[in-house]
């Protein structure tokens, strides 16, 4: 086991509400515990007269299934100087821990929520920043279950996670069910703005997968801006273990949103705009509805799954997918059936020179009763063609999938929101 920056004394306080002596529970009263840049971190702060400076330490103080209330405010590496050392500053952890019968949970973070809480600003996200400070962990964890992160208009600013890897420098990496994510903004980290993984990471060729902090996820009105990873990266090794992403901004970054797994996520009234790619799809079954995939630099929507033997299908319904710089969505290879209905689908393809609205190789979409962008259907400007790249003009030479069937279509624009 490794052990960062953390305490091992802090680290029990932080475990020991949710385990006591041989790993039983143990009991407490709930609280309201208070955070301010004006606190002072000790082992009884946290009374709103008394309130702590450090969110960690809050943690630290909190009965299981507290609320903590965070003042607005710099948090994170306070006095910028990148060591996490000053008073006031925040604890990061980079270590693992192993829940009863489960399997190790590894945790590598600035803020890391290892018990059931709900913890919000008092002025939203705009004024309330955790700060990883160009560092190598992720901004915030969530390892537990029963952890609602945020609220409307009482969410926080997550930045500074610099590295992008396989292991760190997100916004907020989720790896518990039972969680909520509400009402904030992941802006400018060097790996995915929002990694929201209940029940641990999806291994392919794995068909299911737990790490036992089982549940789905909700994560709804957050924003991801100008990170290096996707805005939104899902995963789920389970049935239980969904996540439903609703109502969400990705804007300028690597991509949009990726999906990944076999647990039935719902992805629906989110905005997918200005990012390098779309929705990038590994996996399924997954269903996306009354979403807006506009103006990212290469594809809308790609399908691919390893060709692994998966159940279900992959259902794109009722999305604006329109003015992508490559296809609107790719169809690649992929054992789970991809159904394209009444989507809103033309202006893609004008980086890349295609005008394709849906590129197929090895595997095909069912995609009828959509808007191409002209009452004709499918074609040249300013409908979308369908096809296979570089050429998408109707036909698809020396290519098994088939050419998607497109009619019926409509004639008219469906209303998306």
């Amino acid at each position: 086991m490794h052990h960062g920056t953390l305490p091992s004394i802090l680290i029990l306080s932080l475990l020991s509400p949710m385990f006591g002596n041989g790993g039983e529970a143990r009991a407490a009263t709930a609280a309201t515990l208070y955070v301010a840049n004006n606190g002072v971190d000790s082992t009884s702060c946290g009374a709103q007269t008394k309130p702590c400076r450090s969110i960690t330490r809050t943690l630290a103080n909190a009965p299981s299934g507290s609320t903590i209330v965070v003042g607005p405010g710099h948090y994170g590496d306070v006095d910028g100087d990148g060591r996490f050392e000053s008073p006031g500053d925040e604890h990061p952890m980079q270590t693992e821990f192993s829940l009863p019968g489960g399997l190790p949970v590894p945790v590598s973070c600035v803020v890391c929520i290892l018990k059931a809480a709900h913890i919000v600003s008092m002025n939203g996200a705009a004024a309330t920043l955790i700060d990883g400070a160009a560092s190598t962990y992720n901004v915030v964890e969530i390892a537990a279950t029963g952890v609602i992160f945020g609220d409307v208009n009482k969410g926080f600013t997550l930045t500074g996670g610099v590295r992008g890897d396989d292991d760190n420098g997100r916004g907020l990496f989720l790896v518990a069910g039972n969680t909520r994510v509400i009402g904030n903004i992941a802006r400018g980290n060097g790996g995915a703005g929002f990694e929201l993984s209940p029940g641990g990471e999806h291994n392919f060729p794995t068909p299911t997968f737990s790490n036992g902090l089982n549940g789905n996820t909700l994560a709804t009105d957050n924003t991801a801006v100008d990170n290096g990873g996707a805005g939104f990266h899902v995963e789920g090794g389970t049935s239980s273990n969904f996540v439903q992403l609703n109502n969400n901004s990705s804007t300028g970054n690597g991509a949009g949103i990726s999906v990944y797994g076999t647990a039935p996520h719902l992805i629906t009234h989110n905005m997918i705009s200005g990012n390098g790619t779309g929705v990038g799809v590994v996996g399924g079954g997954f269903q996306f509805t009354h979403n807006v995939v506009t103006a990212n630099n290469g594809f809308g929507f790609s399908f691919f799954d390893k060709l692994e033997i998966l159940q279900g299908q992959n259902l794109v319904k009722l999305n604006d997918i329109i003015s992508n710089g490559g296809p609107g969505i790719e169809v690649n290879r992929t054992t789970v059936p991809v159904v394209v209905t009444q989507n809103n689908i033309y202006g893609n393809g004008a980086i890349d020179g295609s005008n394709c609205g849906i590129s197929v190789q090895q595997n095909s979409a069912a995609a009828i009763n959509n808007y191409w962008g002209s009452p004709q259907g499918p074609g040249v400007d300013p409908a979308d063609q369908v096809g296979e790249l570089p050429l998408c003009n109707g036909t698809i030479p020396n290519n098994d999938a088939g050419l998607p069937p497109t009619k019926p279509f409509a004639t008219q624009p469906f209303g998306i929101l």
